[in-house]
């Protein structure tokens, strides 16, 4: 949502924007665009060293240093429906790294699910990427197509995976938005970090491995010692099948350990998903040609029924 504020003087609007811009406190970078628009041309031309109603140098330098939120949208995938759907997912809400962590001399940038970031290559280049180990690589799905800007707010269009230069919308998150988002995630990873099981249902299974796909149906308990890609592995009670999170950041359903490093199974979530399974709002399988959608659910389990369980389990 924008901000809405009162629009001041010119007088007024040049005497907050001085004294915000020599404080280089983290005020909020929409207010500072505000003001911007409501100083006087000439007093502009001297903040930003020239003319023109879109900030230059200087406020784009004073925004990547206060900026703490930033949304993408638009970006549109290509190829396959896998390798398209992880393109797109690196839409949405990113947040400047809350523990300060850097590339090449600028902030790296954390999406809400965790699992897509954005970081400045060794050319000067933005790029979003699903994982930090192409960070090295230079490596990104989207790629800035220039290599000035300060942050990924001022970037333009962005190259996805090879194809023409596509006009993405990035806009500046207000710094309230930043924090109400902030509060939603730390809360929902306090309420998954209680979450013990989950049970997967309506798996209607298609093509060759139809079986093998409806048998991942039932319930899931968190391992208390096994993780993979920054998340728990979950042990189907019968202990013949797994759900884990992909390299890419989808949950994947398996009967063989084997998959884990080649990230396929017989069912995965229709898009990245972070904290737990129950997390997930859609869930695909394939039919041997292509993935298709399917009407399954994961939903947590009670403590009491994971209580119930275990105690089973007990000699």
């Amino acid at each position: 949502m924008g901000l809405r504020m009162n629009k001041p003087t010119a007088v007024q609007a040049t005497h907050n924007y001085e004294i915000m811009a020599q404080a280089h406190t983290a005020v909020d970078p929409e207010i500072m665009y505000s003001l911007l628009l409501c100083v006087p041309t000439e007093q502009r031309c001297r903040f930003l060293g020239g003319c023109g109603a879109r900030p230059k140098a200087h406020i784009w330098a004073f925004l990547a240093a206060v900026l703490q939120g930033i949304t993408i949208a638009g970006i549109i995938g290509n190829g396959s429906t896998s390798r398209r759907d992880v393109m797109e997912s690196c839409n949405g809400n990113y947040f400047r790294s809350q523990k300060g962590e850097m590339f090449n001399g600028t902030p790296i940038w954390i999406h809400t699910t965790g699992r897509r970031f954005l970081y400045r290559t060794t050319a000067g280049t933005w790029a979003a990427i699903h994982n930090r180990i192409h960070f090295s690589n230079n490596k990104g799905f989207a790629i800035s197509s220039s290599t000035t800007a300060l942050s990924p707010a001022d970037v333009a269009t962005w190259n996805i995976d090879g194809s023409p230069e596509l006009v993405a919308a990035v806009v500046p998150m207000t710094n309230a938005a930043v924090n109400l988002a902030l509060r939603k995630i730390h809360a929902r990873a306090n309420h998954a970090a209680a979450i013990q099981g989950v049970v997967l249902s309506g798996i209607v299974g298609v093509g060759s491995k139809k079986i093998f796909q409806e048998s991942c149906n039932g319930s899931y308990l968190r391992s208390p010692c096994e993780e993979l890609n920054g998340a728990s592995v979950w042990v189907h009670t019968n202990g013949s099948r797994f759900l884990y999170r992909n390299r890419h950041g989808f949950w994947v359903a398996t009967g063989d350990r084997s998959h884990f490093l080649k990230n396929i199974g017989y069912i995965a979530s229709s898009s990245a998903a972070d904290l737990t399974p129950a997390n997930v709002l859609g869930w695909t399988c394939t039919d041997g040609r292509e993935w298709v959608d399917i009407k399954a659910v994961a939903a947590s389990m009670t403590a009491a029924a994971v209580a119930a369980i275990t105690q089973s389990r007990s000699p």
